[in-house]
Parts: structure tokens; sequence; C-alpha cells
């Protein structure tokens, strides 16, 4: 898959990696993995997701109503958050200006 710049690839089992740097993961929040697996067969999409039946990881980050966006670090901390769904135009813009701030935080 190819959005303006961004290179999307599929590692396998759903795995969705941009620019080699980045994974794309979606959150089933208070739903079921039949019902996820409903909407993407509907809707499409291949990435992995994580189950939160219970939303607690959704509380964890603060989330207050869905679908928000989150880039998240490795080591869980929030480098940015839109209280909107992701779309490729937010990923060419933040993708970028993220993995450049994280290059100038290390050297």
């Amino acid at each position: 898959m190819y959005f303006s710049g961004l290179t999307f690839t599929s590692l396998g089992y759903g795995d969705v990696v941009i620019n080699g740097r980045v994974r794309l993961i979606g959150v089933l929040y208070e739903d079921t993995k039949a019902n996820g697996l409903r909407w993407y067969q509907e809707k499409g999409g291949h990435w992995t997701n994580l189950l939160d039946p219970r939303g607690r990881m959704a509380i964890d980050y603060g989330v207050r109503g869905v679908p928000e966006t989150f880039f998240i670090t490795r080591d869980r901390h929030i480098l940015y958050h839109l209280p909107r769904p992701v779309t490729p135009e937010i990923l060419d813009t933040w993708v970028a200006k993220l993995l450049a701030a994280m290059r100038v935080v290390r050297e």
C-alpha cells in the first residue's frame, strides 16, 4: 500500500510498517474479536489489532471517544494525540515530523 511518500509494508500476519520504522496497530475498544473481524472483512484493513474488551488500555491512554489516533513510542510514551481517526494525510504529516524529532532527541 502506498500513500503520498509513505511506504506501507505488510510483514505477514497483518503487520503494517511505515517507512520501515513505524508500526500501525489498531485497538478494538470494548468490542469482541468476532465483531472486529467482521468489520475488517466489510471495510478492509490488514494491520494488527489489539483487543481491549474492558477499555483498560483506553483508560490508561486517556481516550475520550473513539476513534482517536495516538503516536506512541515502544516504551509507551505518547508522542502525539489526535482526537479523530487516522487518515493518510495525518500519517503523511506526523510520521515524518515525529521521526525527525526523535532523531534530534537521540543525537
